[in-house]
């Protein structure tokens, strides 16, 4: 089953995997490369990923949050293989998607 998702989706995703990316202030070429990856298999365009920073964290949240179950499921399982990507789970990286996962009321299973 192919996930769909809207631009602004692919907009908030994005802006919240660069900040799981950045938040241990060490950017690993897997992370940047799994970055990549999912651009290529979620058609997220580079102009949707430099965009991203336009959105509030707020407007991203309330995006997410709205969005289909099953997209919120992939999206948390995305969320938690960017974490695992380098090699090494860091607490901030950690930190940062469990708030996200509280505030968008992401499946936690």
């Amino acid at each position: 089953m192919e996930l769909l998702y809207t631009t602004f989706e692919k907009m908030a995703m994005a802006k919240f995997l660069i900040e799981i990316l950045k938040a241990d202030d060490n950017i690993d070429p897997n992370e940047t490369g799994y970055l990549f990856h999912l651009q290529k298999v979620l058609y997220i365009t580079d102009s949707e990923v430099s965009d991203s920073s336009l959105l509030s964290h707020k407007e991203a949240i309330s995006i997410i949050r709205d969005m289909s179950h099953i997209n919120k499921m992939a999206f948390v399982h995305i969320m938690t293989q960017m974490v695992h990507s380098d090699g090494h789970v860091d607490g901030r990286e950690s930190a940062i998607m469990m708030d996200i996962m509280f505030e968008a009321d992401l499946p936690f299973n």
